[in-house]
């Protein structure tokens, strides 16, 4: 019995697979005119009473729409080109938290930009960093013009200003954001650094204020997704307020779990890997709720192509897009067939399900690490095993002592003492496995060797579902990323 049985379920996912494909071939400049992608939809709705025509027109349909969709981008990142190597004039939102670099500049990410060109302003896709010196007030959210030169591409983002000359020009100050700006505030009052930095690394993904040693510690053992807007922050959150809100109903723990969500969204950001995780987690609450069986792999497909439909950029060129992909990959088609073979009908408990799921998520996502830094962390597996099963009493330790630091700063130290204790011993355990002086590795590992490494995975992943009994097939629908 296949994991995919079922029509419906085979066309949806053949039509957002094709639409992927599609995104990515207009990378290169493919385009299509959009009559011949409207012609190829309303054949497929005349094809509905015949099933084998019907799915092959949907696979090309959703091909051309994803051409379509990527076509369209593509053009207008064609903007950047033309204005490469030349002083601009941009206006956007700050997206993120600014922080200095090394170079003691203000470093931020600037979204929603119009590029000024005389007296009109022409929107531009995508995201472009920015440097520059003052502005000590900068914050999130922030509406902003910047004046320097505008350099080539920088990661996944369109370009570069250094040196800017930055300018506020409207500031968001609503409730949500000074309420999380208190909490930092309240954060920094309970708990000495870095164990602070760490905590709001745990609980929203703010890396900007953590030390350099710090990072690099981080970067040797493995770790530096702990401390970067995942979806596995909020994983965490959704399943605690599920299996909790449970106690009372069922209705409880799915409006408390999606209320949980927004506010998350809310105080991080619509960063990639949230934003799918988001996804994921919703349509697999709402299946949940509903009694309806989940299918990993189409949840999966499902928040790529939502996504990368909205953002196409994110597939072309984000890395943290595809290494969170490759990690959910890991957590909902990998981890839930060795929780079965591990547990059977047994439910695991927390911790067991933490190491099962991280540890899948890191063999998906090593190969692409490896390739793209050159470095492979030894001990990856085994520090991730060590410190994950602590992050969530940590998060919950961390949000009590950053509330009470806001409300009742003079009584805080006894509030915050446990987050303290934990989080500095967390700090240490870190410390001591980044010394190991085989902690860290150079590995060379070219672009095939890394796809042969994913079609050995992938292969192995579907062989293994093939084989398994009927009645197993069930029991792994039934479990996702939120049990």
């Amino acid at each position: 019995m296949n994991v995919l049985e079922g029509g419906r379920t085979s066309y949806i996912l053949g039509f957002l697979s094709m639409f992927l494909i599609g995104l990515w071939v207009a990378k290169y400049g493919v385009s299509i005119n959009a009559s011949v992608a409207i012609c190829a939809a309303i054949i497929s709705l005349c094809l509905l009473k015949h099933p084998r025509l019907l799915l092959a027109a949907l696979l090309v349909t959703g091909f051309l729409l994803g051409v379509l969709r990527g076509s369209d981008v593509y053009e207008q990142t064609r903007l950047y080109k033309d204005y490469e190597g030349q002083k601009v004039s941009l206006r956007g939102v700050v997206i993120d938290d600014p922080a200095y670099d090394d170079s003691s500049q203000k470093e931020f990410t600037l979204q929603d930009i119009h590029i000024i060109d005389g007296e009109q302003a022409v929107a531009a896709p995508g995201t472009v960093r920015v440097r520059g010196y003052g502005l000590r007030e900068l914050s999130r959210g922030d509406y902003v013009s910047v004046s320097g030169k505008l350099r080539g591409s920088f990661g996944n983002q369109q370009g570069y200003v250094s040196f800017a000359e930055v300018h506020i020009l409207s500031e968001k100050v609503d409730w949500l954001e000074s309420m999380r700006r208190s909490f930092f505030a309240g954060m920094f009052t309970a708990i000495p650094e870095p164990m602070a930095s760490l905590g709001l690394g745990f609980l929203v993904g703010l890396r900007a204020l953590l030390p350099e040693s710090l990072l690099e510690q981080l970067s040797r053992t493995g770790l530096t997704h702990i401390v970067a807007v995942s979806g596995y922050n909020l994983t965490i959150l959704v399943r605690i307020m599920r299996r909790y809100g449970m106690r009372i109903s069922k209705f409880t723990a799915t409006i408390g779990s999606v209320a949980l969500i927004l506010l998350f969204l809310a105080v991080t950001g619509l960063a990639p890997s949230i934003f799918r995780a988001s996804i994921v987690a919703a349509f697999a609450l709402g299946a949940w709720y509903y009694g309806r069986p989940i299918k990993p792999l189409l949840l999966l497909v499902l928040s790529g192509a939502v996504t990368a439909g909205i953002h196409p950029l994110l597939l072309w060129s984000d890395i943290g897009w595809w290494l969170s992909f490759l990690a959910f990959f890991g957590v909902l088609i990998i981890a839930p067939l060795v929780t079965v073979k591990l547990f059977g009908e047994r439910q695991p408990r927390l911790i067991p399900q933490i190491i099962i799921e991280t540890t899948s998520a890191q063999i998906m996502a090593l190969p692409v690490i490896v390739a793209i830094f050159g470095e492979l962390s030894v001990i990856s597996i085994i520090a991730n095993m060590l410190i994950l099963p602590l992050i969530p009493l940590a998060m919950l330790l961390g949000f009590v002592a950053g509330i009470g630091g806001m409300l009742i700063p003079a009584f805080v130290g006894w509030i915050a003492w446990p987050a303290t204790l934990l989080l500095s011993a967390m700090v240490q355990s870190i410390a001591l496995m980044s010394a190991l002086p085989w902690a860290l590795a150079e590995v060379t590992l070219s672009w095939s060797a890394m796809l042969c490494i994913y079609a050995i995975i992938i292969a192995t992943t579907g062989l293994a579902y093939l084989k398994l009994a009927s009645k197993e097939v069930a029991l792994l629908q039934s479990r996702s990323v939120i049990d």
